[in-house]
């Protein structure tokens, strides 16, 4: 019998997922690496500005896929706000090391 809670998500909180999981941190990996051969102009570029909307749109999707698309955590458990609230931080923490660390390569 296939998960209920999983097919009500349906292909829109499977791209959802794919988003936040997968495909937000491939470009801010492509990003970082753009910013680390100065293809910017210093500290804040037009690279660092598509880097933190990358950054805000993962936060906004994880937030949506457990607000409205029944999340699920990396292990398939069902996600509550505190998974939501560790991954923003997480993220956060995360991303400004790597674009410090960029910028000073």
């Amino acid at each position: 019998m296939p998960d209920l809670e999983r097919a009500a998500a349906g292909p829109a909180g499977c791209l959802l997922r794919l988003s936040w999981m997968l495909l937000g941190n491939f470009v801010l990996a492509i990003i970082l690496i753009a910013i680390a051969q100065d293809l910017g102009e210093g500290w804040f570029s037009w690279l660092d500005v598509v880097f933190w909307l990358i950054v805000a749109g993962a936060i906004a999707a994880r937030f949506a896929d457990i607000r409205f698309f029944q999340g699920r955590t990396a292990d398939n458990q069902p996600a509550d706000m505190g998974h939501f609230r560790r991954y923003a931080l997480s993220l956060l923490a995360i991303a400004a090391a790597a674009w410090i660390g960029a910028h000073l390569l």
